[in-house]
């Protein structure tokens, strides 16, 4: 799972990102998702401007649309066995949106985590540092100083402890 969020815990305005948009947490998104299966929810699918490429996408919805690698509908767990049949062996990294993220975290045995340091008004709520923080093994932590234009970042990475 990747996603990122501000200090106030938003991750969407109006069907977008609610900051400007940043190179660094871009690279951040692309080394974590090229040649990999993403999997986002329909509202996500229809805020990028294309497919993604170098990359499989999947969109949970129960509508009919184009342009996706694949379309999955049903609970959660019956949509991620669906996913695994049809591409196994191949890294899943959910993207969004928010109901997404808050059904499909608990299956997540990594969570690539951009904090943007600065509060921004939203939408859209998720940030789930807090049960990563208790819950998951803190692997990899960056801060990137920003500059004029551009708040600082912080890039995590969690990931489930072994049984």
């Amino acid at each position: 799972m990747i996603y990122a969020t501000c200090l106030s815990g938003v991750i969407g305005k109006n069907g977008d990102l609610p900051w400007p948009y940043m190179v660094a947490d871009m690279k951040w998104f692309v080394q974590h998702t090229k040649r990999k299966i993403v999997v986002m929810g329909r509202t996500t699918w229809e805020s990028l401007p294309k497919k993604l490429p170098d990359r499989i996408n999947i969109v949970i919805t129960n509508q009919e649309i184009t342009g996706p690698d694949m379309l999955v509908k049903g609970d959660p767990t019956s949509v991620m066995a669906e996913i695994q049949a049809a591409y196994p062996d191949q890294d899943i990294v959910i993207i969004g949106g928010a109901q997404v993220y808050k059904d499909f975290y608990v299956f997540a045995e990594k969570v690539h985590v951009t904090l943007v340091q600065e509060l921004y008004q939203g939408d859209t709520y998720f940030d789930i540092r807090n049960l990563m923080q208790q819950a998951y093994k803190l692997d990899y932590e960056v801060k990137v100083p920003g500059d004029d234009n551009q708040p600082d970042l912080l890039f995590e990475t969690y990931s489930r402890p072994l049984n």
